[in-house]
Order: C-alpha cells, then structure tokens, then sequence
C-alpha cells in the first residue's frame, strides 16, 4: 500500500550488504597516484628487462661453460638460479626506490 511491487524490487541504489552503492567515478586520486598510474608501462619495462637480462645472460653463460667443460647441465643450473637471485634483488631495490610509501623504504 505504502509501496508499490516495482520500488520493493528495486535494487539498484542499495546492494545486497545495506550500505549506498559507492560510485567509482567519485573517488580521489593523489597526484601521486595519478602518476604512478600514468607511468605504469614505464614500469612494466623496467621489471622486464631487470628480469630477462640477468636469465638470459646467466643461463647462456652457464650452456657455454657446460659446453666448455662438459658439465652439462651444471653450469646452466647454477646460472639460472644466480640469475633468479639477482633478478629478485634488481626488482625489490627498484621498488623500493619508485614506490617508497608502500614498500618502507627512503622517501
């Protein structure tokens, strides 16, 4: 009486957990944020090459000292692992330095 069937059933303004829709558009972002965001495949580039130089130097280095010495695969195991060591090393000390309010590091 008081409400008709079609404002019972709608839905679209409340979600199931009782609090208002929150509207994405209308949140803030820091400038800070915006250029992060703005910077994003910078980054992307920076990780990949910090990741792909050490392997792939590493690991051909070690298939060439495997072939040297025959010691295959020996060599190109210690080099793949090293590489991954340093690899991780590169990316956490870049982290650090572009995003120091989320890692811990210096500002």
């Amino acid at each position: 009486m008081g409400q008709s069937a079609k404002d019972k059933n709608d839905t679209s303004r409340v979600p199931r957990t009782g609090r208002p829709a929150s509207n994405s558009r209308t949140k803030k972002t820091s400038k800070a944020d915006d250029e992060h965001l703005a910077r994003l495949p910078l980054y992307m580039g920076e990780v990949t090459w910090r990741v792909a130089v050490p392997i792939l130097t590493m690991s051909l280095g070690g298939n060439w000292l495997d072939n040297r010495f025959d010691t295959r695969p020996l060599f190109s195991i210690i080099g793949v692992l090293l590489s991954i060591l340093f690899a991780s090393l590169l990316v956490y000390k870049f982290l650090l330095r572009t995003f120091p309010d989320i890692m811990g590091g210096k500002k």
